[in-house]
């Protein structure tokens, strides 16, 4: 369920909306998962999307000019 949501909407899908979006789908099929145990099945399936780098380097201490102490 969560590769096709993926694949319909988009891969950078976060868990507590595919939770939100899938509940209905669970509800039919008849499995009961909240959201705290829907986050561990992401996780021991590798389905959760990583975090991204959210800062940017703005110094250079390898630069060839004079450094001071």
């Amino acid at each position: 369920m969560v590769k096709d949501y993926r694949k319909k909407v988009g891969s950078k899908t976060g868990g507590i909306k595919l939770h939100t979006e899938l509940k209905q789908d669970f509800i039919n099929a008849g499995i009961k998962i909240g959201r705290d145990k829907f986050f561990n099945f992401l996780r021991l399936n590798k389905l959760l999307v990583p975090k991204t780098k959210n800062y940017i380097t703005t110094t250079n201490s390898n630069h060839m000019y004079k450094k001071y102490k």
